[in-house]
């Protein structure tokens, strides 16, 4: 068989390097897992920070609605007292005889005044802010 050599020249790392990149590459080498680290641990802070903000907006948005839902309730307790009022004080309008025609006109009134105040209650705008 012939005498066949497997030992080829190799490039040595002092051959291709100059000793300034031997050393960049050193500081790469030393300061690469650290930096690895700093960006986790913004990524963790960044992380933790986004689901505190949710929990506080989530706070907040369950605090305007109550806000809201008892606003609608106070408005429509004072509608039902306001309707009350004025279907005993019609009533006893009826039972004198007195005021039919007048009593009437204000009712015709009261219903075109509502149907345009009440607007927007019936298209779901609030016209509450939510600044708290």
């Amino acid at each position: 068989m012939a005498n066949v050599s497997f030992n080829r020249k190799r490039a040595k790392l002092k051959q291709v390097l100059g000793i300034r990149a031997r050393l960049a590459l050193l500081a790469v080498i030393l300061v690469a897992p650290l930096m690895l680290e700093r960006i986790r641990s913004l990524e963790d802070t960044r992380r933790s920070q986004i689901a505190q903000a949710a929990a506080e907006f989530n706070i907040v948005a369950r605090h305007s609605a109550d806000a809201q839902r008892e606003v609608s309730s106070s408005v429509e307790t004072i509608l039902n007292s306001e309707a009350f009022i004025r279907a005993s004080a019609g009533e006893s309008l009826a039972e004198t005889g007195a005021g039919t025609s007048a009593r009437a006109a204000k009712a015709r009134l009261r219903r075109r005044s509502m149907a345009r105040n009440l607007a927007h209650i019936a298209s779901g705008a609030t016209g509450f802010s939510s600044a708290c």
